[in-house]
């Protein structure tokens, strides 16, 4: 049974069982809905402003990672400190600023923009300073062969806008200027060095050449070597080795053509580059053939490693160690290269060397960096300066170093005695070291020094050869070389006949 209430003909409700109770009609009290919609208006309105304050603290987090990556770049260009304090500033005032004790960044104010635009206007200069800095030492390479104005640099650098485009553009500079750099020092490598930025054998053989009376194979070895000094160091390293030998084949040799003819006549028939330096006791002679050539020693060098040891030792005196000595025969008997590098470092590596190589007046070699003595750079010539310190009386090394390493050249091992042995008779002493080294797609370098004495002849004689096609190549052409040298000379009459 159930109760209906009603007052002017409504029914307000019910008692008994109701299908509504009365407690549901609270919920539609007007106050309610008020606050409902007030705390729903109020999350949406913080959602908005953290949606907000994020993406303002995204674009403030950029700023400062430009501002980052233009202080670290200043420094790695080497820009001015003082270009720089500004941003470090401003950094610091774009993380470090609060409003109270709230960071002010949770609130994205307009003076936090203000801020990051000033840095990002900093960051463009520094920028731009960076780009000319970049461009003026590209310039300054490249300005003995291409003239680069730099006013054009800076009206280049002017028009952009962008630090990131700004920054690309220094990365591309200084790669073009590290290239440069890389081929100019490559240049200075098998030229001997460089005068006014050229290579030095080239222009030490056209002051020679000029100063000869002219011919027309002079006339024309300069007029290819004035097109070959206007190239850029890239092609003139590729070109190096032809106008070397155009120059070179420009001289006369009236004195040396009994020697030079037959090997020219023989290298004819064969791809090698080769450089021929020899010294007659006999007749206290210098013959050479391309004597101007650079060549990697590879394990020639072993020889001036043993006699920089030796010259220190003598110096002290202190005898060589027992251990050096226990290197010195891997080394040299054996072209053991695990002993070679400890004696290396004990000679007291390019630097040591390089005292010895002034003492001896090698001036054309340069020793190899960074512990790769094997790609220590010389010349036939020098490695018959040094085989006359090894082999005849001298100022430098004293007899017993001579004796010592000459009991070690002249039992090198049997299958490596080959090189400047060739084609000797079997009564004849050999004192030699030999170099071989694999160079990739150009081939072989082979390499042989040794002093010859027996049957009537007495010569230090170095065969440095390139550009061979393999291993065994070089070798045969260094071994026929040899073999033509000896009948050469044993053909000519002796000072002791």
């Amino acid at each position: 049974m159930r109760l209906y209430v009603e007052q002017g003909g409504e029914t307000l409700g019910t008692l008994g069982h109701s299908p509504l109770p009365l407690r549901q009609h609270r919920l539609h009290h007007p106050r309610r809905h008020i606050w409902f919609w007030f705390l729903l208006s109020g999350f949406i309105l913080m959602g908005l402003g953290k949606i907000a304050v994020t993406y303002q603290y995204q674009v403030l987090k950029r700023e400062q990672l430009i501002v980052q990556e233009a202080i670290v770049s200043a420094k790695r260009y080497a820009i001015p400190e003082k270009l720089i304090k500004e941003l470090r500033r401003q950094e610091v005032q774009m993380m470090a600023a609060k409003w109270g004790p709230i960071p002010v960044w949770w609130l994205a104010p307009t003076d936090l923009l203000r801020i990051a635009q000033a840095a990002q206007k900093d960051v463009l200069a520094l920028y731009r300073a960076q780009a000319l800095r970049a461009g003026a030492h590209m310039a300054l390479l490249e300005a003995p062969w291409t003239t680069v104005k730099k006013s054009r640099l800076q009206r280049i650098v002017a028009h952009i806008e962008s630090p990131h485009k700004l920054h690309r553009l220094t990365v591309q500079w200084i790669s073009t200027a590290t290239a440069w750099s890389q081929e100019i020092e490559q240049l200075a490598k098998i030229g001997g060095g460089l005068v006014d930025s050229r290579p030095k054998d080239i222009v030490d053989l056209i002051q020679q050449l000029k100063s000869r009376p002219s011919t027309a194979s002079i006339a024309k070895a300069l007029t290819q070597a004035t097109h070959y000094l206007a190239l850029p160091p890239s092609q003139e390293i590729a070109d190096h080795s032809a106008i070397l030998n155009a120059l070179l084949l420009a001289f006369p040799y009236p004195t040396e053509s009994s020697f030079v003819d037959p090997l020219l006549q023989y290298l004819a028939t064969r791809d090698s580059v080769v450089s021929i330096a020899l010294y007659d006791r006999n007749d206290d002679t210098t013959y050479y053939l391309n004597p101007n050539l650079r060549f990697d020693t590879a394990s020639i060098i072993k020889a001036t490693i043993m006699s920089t040891l030796l010259w220190d030792s003598q110096k002290a005196p202190i005898p060589l160690t027992a251990s050096e000595q226990q290197l010195m025969v891997p080394m040299i008997e054996y072209s053991n290269n695990n002993a070679a590098t400890a004696l290396w470092d004990l000679a007291g590596r390019s630097q040591g060397i390089q005292s010895f190589l002034n003492i001896a007046d090698m001036t054309q070699t340069i020793p190899g960096k960074d512990g790769y003595w094997g790609l220590t750079t010389t010349s036939a010539l020098d490695q018959v300066k040094l085989l006359k310190l090894l082999s005849f009386p001298n100022n430098i090394l004293t007899p017993a170093s001579q004796a010592y390493a000459a009991n070690l050249m002249t039992h090198v091992i049997g299958w490596e005695a080959w090189g400047v042995s060739g084609g000797l008779p079997s009564n004849v002493t050999v004192a030699l070291k030999n170099g071989w080294l694999p160079i990739g797609a150009d081939g072989w370098e082979i390499n042989s020094i040794g002093h010859i004495e027996g049957d009537g002849q007495n010569y230090d004689v170095a065969i440095l050869s390139r550009d061979n096609p393999t291993e065994s190549y070089g070798i045969a052409t260094i071994e026929s070389l040899s073999d033509i040298i000896w009948d050469t000379l044993s053909r000519q009459p002796s000072d002791t006949d």
